[in-house]
């Protein structure tokens, strides 16, 4: 039996609420009342690596299929806007600039930035390796064979609502806290290239990429609400999964020392 599209919209009110309700639950997580001493940003920061790393396989997956990747080239089928916007997101995140405007990827900017206060960065060079995913400890296992089972297997609309709302949506309002303790500890001084990599993901430095990523969810859907719903269903699991590294990085976390999180961060 066909589904109306009224009990379509309706379903997408639902979804977007349950969307709205991970993120809140995101941002206002308890791991960051703990993040002001350099004993649990270190613990947070072995965690987080496999998120920053696991972003760039969605990212490629985009490019892959809204730009020609392919010898010999054919010219892509996809509006000049979208291509474009791939292509600069590969540009930023794959070959950007460290904060001595030298070339950097995100990624080993991110591994630097931990070498830089002494995180155990062996965990995730291992995994890099081999990709063995018998490495990893749940959740991290379960959050990164998500994400790269859709951007390696999943159609167009998935892969661009995993990444609209899994990344561009939400992942500049979860690092501000960050930069909030950095900003307000005595030894933020000590990390400026933690500093340089939370700068780049301010919301102000990503506006533009915003609308171009839902504009591509948008094009992908090709009206469809089925198609919609079916990006925002994924897009809240990658949430509640982010949400589980989370979870275990507070369970990891000196539990003696707390502190409220700032009411502006809320």
């Amino acid at each position: 039996m066909d589904v109306s599209r009224e009990d379509r919209n309706n379903k997408s009110e639902i979804l977007e609420r349950k969307l709205i309700s991970i993120h809140k639950e995101l941002v206002n997580h308890e791991v960051y009342t703990k993040i002001f001493n350099k004993h649990n940003l270190r613990i947070f920061m072995g965690y987080h690596v496999f998120t920053v790393w696991d972003s760039m396989s969605l990212i490629k997956s985009l490019q892959n299929r809204v730009s020609c990747t392919l010898v010999p080239w054919k010219p892509s089928t996809y509006p000049k806007e979208l291509i474009q916007f791939v292509n600069r997101l590969v540009l930023d995140e794959e070959s950007g600039y460290d904060q001595h405007n030298r070339p950097c990827d995100h990624f080993s900017l991110y591994v630097r930035a931990m070498e830089e206060l002494y995180c155990d960065t062996k965990p995730i060079k291992k995994f890099l390796k081999d990709i063995d995913y018998d490495l990893l400890e749940n959740p991290i296992k379960e959050f990164i064979q998500f994400n790269v089972n859709i951007a390696t297997s999943y159609p167009l609309h998935i892969i661009a609502g995993v990444y609209y709302f899994g990344r561009e949506r939400i992942v500049p309002h979860l690092l501000r806290p960050i930069a909030h303790q950095l900003d307000h500890s005595s030894w933020g001084e000590l990390a400026p290239t933690l500093r340089h990599y939370l700068s780049l993901h301010e919301p102000r430095q990503r506006d533009g990429r915003v609308p171009s990523s839902f504009q591509l969810l948008h094009y992908a859907c090709m009206g469809s609400a089925k198609a919609y719903n079916e990006a925002l269903s994924y897009g809240i699991q990658t949430c509640l999964l982010r949400k589980k590294i989370w979870d275990k990085a507070y369970e990891k976390m000196d539990e003696t020392i707390t502190e409220p999180l700032p009411q502006s961060l809320m």
